[in-house]
């Protein structure tokens, strides 16, 4: 397909988001809400994640690509006061110039913010094994821990990859023992809006100088989120008739870059105020029970809404299907 025909793919199914899918209804409506609520961002693979295939940019210019967002995204999170935490596959290192990879994580830490870990490889425990899972995460120890101590801090959280973590009780608990005896805490997500979709697109649309394709994947973008937060809102009363402070997931890519300001101004109309992921984590919510098991990965209140037997909304929305095969023609290994 020829990359006219990609963007006018993409440019109808983000049209239709807009327009008339099932995200725009909600969208367009004010936030039923009118309390105030906390919400933790957490910023998943870093140093960065960006399209792998990029056949116009040199090593040397996706380094650089990459080194100008997120440089913007760090000061762009400690203009606004935001406490956030980027979950590191120190693997990706090897995506860029290994040297001023780490450089992103040092400026990150140097912004006062906080790192934790999300393994080496970005791989799962069915994939790997408990075994091999938990070799994994230790290995993405190795940069890490010590570039945190140099830092003052120290390496508590870790962050399951896909958001699987076992299949089987027994892979399950080998993980969480492994984790337990090494001081880590598993940070949940209780609120995402699969941004990752959208920012591989949008960089595809960048490096093509398509202007018009990535205004409206930033405009869409921020859209479906708005549907996404309502969505998770709605499952968070059904469970615990509140809300509870929420553990938003993102991820660390230039289009959450581009479009923060305005994304925290939406967080902000909607009712959230931002905080630490320590703060959230105070919430009792996430002592409720969890005995999800399944080789794939979803978010927290699905999975107690599954041990409680509580049926939360089935109108979850979800991104246009045409954006998802404009995603997977872009990047066809997923």
């Amino acid at each position: 397909m020829s990359f006219a025909s990609v963007s006018a793919v993409c440019i109808a199914a983000l049209t239709a988001l807009t327009l008339g899918g099932p995200a725009s209804a909600k969208s367009a409506t004010p936030h039923p809400h009118a309390h105030q609520a906390e919400v933790a961002l957490t910023i998943d693979d870093m140093p960065a994640l960006m399209l792998d295939d990029t056949p116009s940019m040199t090593l040397r210019q996706r380094q650089a690509y990459i080194d100008d967002y997120m440089q913007r995204l760090t000061r762009g999170l400690v203009r606004h006061h935001v406490h956030a935490i980027g979950f590191v596959n120190a693997g990706k290192f090897e995506a860029g110039i290994a040297s001023q990879q780490k450089r992103v994580l040092t400026r990150w830490l140097a912004a006062g913010l906080d790192l934790g870990n999300h393994t080496y490889s970005h791989e799962t425990p069915e994939t790997l094994g408990a075994k091999g899972y938990v070799q994994d995460i230790a290995h993405g120890e190795t940069w890490l821990r010590p570039m945190m101590a140099h830092y003052g801090r120290s390496l508590t959280w870790f962050r399951h990859p896909y958001l699987k973590t076992g299949a089987t009780a027994q892979t399950r608990a080998t993980i969480e023992n492994w984790l337990a005896k090494h001081g880590y805490r598993v940070a949940p997500v209780t609120m995402d809006a699969d941004d990752w979709l959208f920012a591989e697109c949008y960089d595809h649309a960048l490096e093509h100088g398509d202007t018009a394709l990535a205004a409206h994947i930033r405009h869409d973008y921020l859209q479906f989120a708005r549907a996404r937060i309502t969505w998770f809102r709605q499952a968070s009363q059904l469970l615990f008739h509140r809300d509870i402070s929420y553990i938003f997931l993102m991820h660390a890519t230039r289009l959450n870059a581009d479009v923060l300001d305005a994304y925290l101004a939406m967080l902000k109309r909607q009712g959230l105020h931002t905080v630490s992921l320590e703060r959230a984590m105070r919430d009792r919510a996430y002592r409720s029970p969890d005995r999800f098991l399944s080789a794939k990965g979803t978010d927290w209140l699905s999975r107690w809404a599954q041990t409680r037997g509580i049926d939360i909304p089935k109108d979850e929305p979800e991104a246009p299907a045409d954006l998802e095969r404009l995603y997977h023609r872009i990047d066809p290994d997923t």
